[in-house]
């Protein structure tokens, strides 16, 4: 029976067994639980355990809070490629598990790749050609955002960069969202007067250049706009490692990766 016994700095304390899957919750890196992951399943032994596989991958990430693991597992399942075997009719245990064990492997592997990550260099420069074209990028989705959504999804990539040591000043991330402000948003901002961000400088400064001053304005304006229900629970996630940003719905259930578009602006090397 495959048993292990797995502790280390990134990894919380845990046992897995042939007869049950890792969890996603117990390891704190995604590609790190993948791997582990793909390793159990090469050495499980029986069709009981394997077909408890999705289940476990589906629910332990959904349970861990891993948004953009759990929409790709989702995703992956409703393709032909992906969908788990179903047993067909007069099918005996040893093929049909013969099966399901190389579809296993099969999806892991796929999983994994989603998960691969770009190197250190080509992670920042995709973090900052994000930020660099991120109003056209935004515009080039296949959905109308509200401006709740426009918000939060910049808010995730400044943390990306903030994180890399790459955050522009507050002039320059206030200049580029300008202009993916609604007119009404822009009325409102044309009303105020120019004033001290203590956060970004010491002389006053008009809306329209400072980042600071507009997420002000933003919480101002959203309760007197009415937002598509469609729109208003959609979770940006930033994950500029593996070369994508994505946008969550968590109501519609599907990803939408704009990394397409961005390769238009990446380099050779980053692309």
């Amino acid at each position: 029976m495959l048993s292990s016994n797995v502790s280390s700095s990134s990894v919380t304390p845990l046992r897995f067994t042939d007869d049950d899957p890792p969890q996603r919750y117990q390891i704190t890196d995604g590609y790190a639980y993948l791997k582990l992951t793909k390793i159990w399943a090469k050495g499980c032994t029986t069709l009981t355990s394997l077909e408890k596989l999705y289940k476990v991958l589906h629910i332990s990430s959904f349970a861990a809070g891993d948004d953009t693991l759990h929409g790709w597992i989702k995703e992956l399942a409703s393709t032909t490629e992906g969908a788990v075997p179903q047993r067909t009719s007069g099918e005996q245990n040893a093929p049909f598990k013969k099966r399901f064990q190389d579809w296993a492997i099969k999806f892991l592997s796929a999983l994994v790749g989603e998960q691969a990550l770009l190197l250190e260099d080509a992670q920042k420069e995709t973090a900052w050609k994000t930020f660099e074209n991120f109003n056209v990028l935004v515009k080039t989705l296949p959905v109308d955002l509200s401006l709740r959504e426009t918000k939060a999804a910049y808010t995730e990539l400044q943390k990306d960069l903030k994180a890399r040591s790459i955050a522009p000043l507050d002039w320059v991330s206030g200049f580029k969202f300008w202009d993916l402000h609604p007119d009404e948003t822009k009325v409102l901002a044309h009303t105020k007067k120019k004033k001290v961000i203590a956060a970004a400088r010491t002389e006053p400064v008009a809306p329209r250049y400072s980042w600071a001053y507009q997420r002000e304005i933003i919480v101002e304006a959203l309760p007197t706009q009415s937002l598509h229900a469609r729109h208003t629970r959609n979770k940006w996630v930033a994950s500029v490692k593996n070369g994508v940003f994505q946008i969550v719905s968590s109501v519609t259930k599907k990803e939408i990766e704009i990394f397409k578009h961005q390769k238009q602006f990446l380099s050779p090397a980053a692309s």
